[in-house]
């Protein structure tokens, strides 16, 4: 297929900027535990995904630091990038899979009364509590994926969300998500709260352009024939 130049999403200098950005608003939020400065992925983790069990999966993740964020109910953010900010990019939400206190319910718990035990160490304890911690029944991870050479119109979208391990749900987007955009989307749908309670004190911030306003469109090549029949993300 011949392609029509696609749109600049996150240029290779933009990376940090956006990541920190990222970061930024999931402090403000109270949502942000911990952040891997340079993540790396093992090549072989997207093929190991595929035959493990969902827990597994984010427990691989987890120890390979093959994540940008850890959130406060240790779930983690991961966001990879082509370097050119052009061709690909995947995002991946990974709920946590135990039913954990949030970091700041479980400090109030251990250091009640504000008893002056060391940042540093909670932190140590709250991640030797989060494993044993009871499994939740059905978490689910989210993906957003941008690929424009894997289309396959009408059976993968160059750019999509999915829900769930090892599903074969994609639902398509209209728009071109950057990294911000990826994490406005959990924070809505995970952290509802959290999103009420940030649009009430900051309704301007940039955050919320990000959803859809600021957001270049895919292009209609990316949208016809029978794409035309998906309900898509806007």
């Amino acid at each position: 297929m011949l392609r029509s130049a696609m749109p600049s999403l996150v240029g290779a200098g933009a990376v940090p900027n956006e990541t920190r950005a990222c970061w930024a608003v999931l402090q403000q939020m109270q949502l942000g535990f911990d952040a891997v400065d340079r993540p790396v992925v093992p090549p072989e983790l997207p093929a190991m995904a595929r035959d493990l069990e969902y827990v597994d999966l984010w427990k691989e993740v987890l120890k390979a630091q093959a994540f940008n964020f850890v959130l406060a109910d240790h779930s983690l953010v991961q966001l990879r990038l082509d370097p050119s900010g052009r061709e690909w990019m995947s995002f991946a939400f990974y709920e946590c899979p135990h039913l954990t206190a949030r970091f700041d319910d479980f400090c109030r718990e251990v250091a009640p009364g504000g008893s002056r035990v060391a940042k540093q160490e909670l932190r140590d304890l709250y991640r030797e509590y989060v494993p044993t911690a009871p499994l939740r029944s059905n978490p689910i991870p989210v993906r957003y994926d941008l690929d424009y050479d894997a289309f396959d119109c009408g059976r993968h979208p160059a750019a999509h969300v999915h829900f769930g391990h090892n599903t074969q749900v994609r639902i398509a987007t209209e728009r071109c998500w950057r990294p911000l955009s990826f994490v406005a989307f959990i924070v809505r749908q995970f952290y509802a709260k959290e999103w009420q309670r940030f649009y009430a004190i900051n309704p301007s911030h940039k955050v919320f352009r990000m959803v859809r306003q600021s957001l270049p469109a895919m292009p209609e090549e990316y949208l016809g024939g029978l794409a035309e029949l998906e309900c898509r993300l806007s």
